[in-house]
């Protein structure tokens, strides 16, 4: 499933394995670890630590993983997972405009490692 050189079915895991996964892994492990009756500190740090991990590494995992197994453009393959996921978190949370600014940040920090490794290479 290519079209001018990009690997949609690249795009789709990246965007399960990377934003469907663990957003979900957060909002059904938040309740079972915080139970309603935690001190309000404990819920609040806790919350602020899973939200705060799933949406840094969201973007930085589905570049650096769309970079990692592109065959060809890996960049351009980062910036089409971190666009797509933004899409859909945005579709979700539509009043986070500070994500339109960190996840292209966060998905460039993310594909640092494999642009490194194809300098060393070439």
């Amino acid at each position: 499933m290519s079209h001018a050189g990009v690997d949609w079915k690249l795009i789709l895991k990246a965007f399960l394995a990377f934003l469907v996964a663990p957003w979900t892994f957060v909002y059904l492990l938040f309740p079972a670890i915080v139970p309603a009756d935690a001190p309000h500190f404990w819920q609040i740090t806790t919350g602020a630590l899973l939200v705060g991990a799933a949406y840094f590494l969201t973007p930085a995992g589905a570049a650096y993983f769309a970079a990692r197994h592109a065959t060809q453009r890996p960049i351009a393959h980062a910036l089409l997972a971190v666009a797509v996921c933004l899409v859909a978190y945005l579709s979700f949370f539509d009043e986070s405009l500070f994500a339109v600014v960190v996840w292209p940040v966060m998905g460039m920090l993310g594909v640092l490692p494999v642009v490194r490794k194809m300098r060393r290479s070439a």
